[in-house]
């Protein structure tokens, strides 16, 4: 398995993420602000069509709570 493979095998992560982004009230730009990186780079991770480096993966679950590399049950 390749790393642009992981959120396609795990779907409940970016469910959890576009949902723990929204309870913290956050649109995706500005949760991309906050990551410091670009909305459309956000978009993509949200969909599915790219996985984050472990580096942000790790900014990513401290802004969310969601570990968007493990399955999410």
């Amino acid at each position: 398995m390749n790393n642009d493979e992981l959120l396609d095998v795990y779907p409940a992560a970016r469910v959890a993420l576009i949902e723990a982004r929204k309870a913290l009230g956050l649109k995706q730009y500005e949760a991309a602000a906050k990551l410091d990186v670009s909305w459309p780079y956000y978009s993509k991770i949200e969909l599915g069509m790219a996985t984050p480096e472990p580096h942000l993966a790790d900014k990513i679950e401290k802004l969310t709570g969601v570990n968007v590399l493990e399955e999410q049950r």
